[in-house]
């Protein structure tokens, strides 16, 4: 067992990862925004001997932003896990404790936006076989929009949309139903299956 070192420090002495891996997305920085605001810091961010950031770039980025000016650093060698103690929250009787909780997956799932290009720089100096299979570092290289998806999901989430959908007998009837509902005003789409 090491023994560990407690010191505060400024926030702004931690260094970003320059080679920061996850790109982020728009959604999942507003996410942890909110959350950062609303329920307050939960999550460690991990940093090395030099105090460049290892895990937890966007939520140093965004902590920043929104106002927090000061951190406590546990120094320790890795033997032991490091246990973030709210001792304002209680998870059976908090509403903010439960919030945090989704909070603090919903966000990392959401955040998550891989730079391939990052990643293949990494892969000449790591083997990333035990995090990627070779499949999934293709579908990332072939799906290098996901920022471009994740801000239509989000639009979409944003103006949702009420739909119903008819069923007709035939085209015939499909055509004239879509025609007296355009005719309505309605915005209508044909689709057969």
């Amino acid at each position: 067992m090491s023994e560990s070192k407690v010191k505060k420090i400024k926030l702004s002495d931690l260094i970003p990862d320059p080679n920061n891996a996850n790109k982020g997305t728009e959604r999942g920085r507003y996410m942890l925004e909110k959350s950062l605001q609303e329920l307050g810091a939960g999550r460690s961010i991990l940093v090395d001997s030099r105090n460049v950031t290892i895990a937890g770039n966007k939520t140093l980025e965004t902590a920043v932003e929104s106002g927090f000016e000061n951190a406590i650093v546990i120094e320790t060698d890795g033997s032991e896990i490091v246990v973030v103690r709210r001792t304002d929250l209680n998870l059976d009787t908090d509403e903010k404790a439960k919030k945090l909780a989704i909070a603090d997956n919903r966000t990392s799932q959401v955040s998550l936006n891989w730079s391939i290009d990052v990643l293949l720089e990494l892969e000449k100096e790591v083997d990333l076989s035990g995090f990627f299979s070779d499949g999934e570092l293709q579908f990332i290289a072939d799906n290098q929009d996901n920022q471009l998806i994740d801000e239509v999901k989000d639009k979409s989430e944003k103006e949702k949309k009420y739909t119903v959908v008819v069923e007709c007998s035939d085209e015939i009837e499909q055509g004239e139903v879509f025609n007296n509902l355009v005719a309505q005003g309605l915005k209508c789409k044909v689709r057969s299956r």
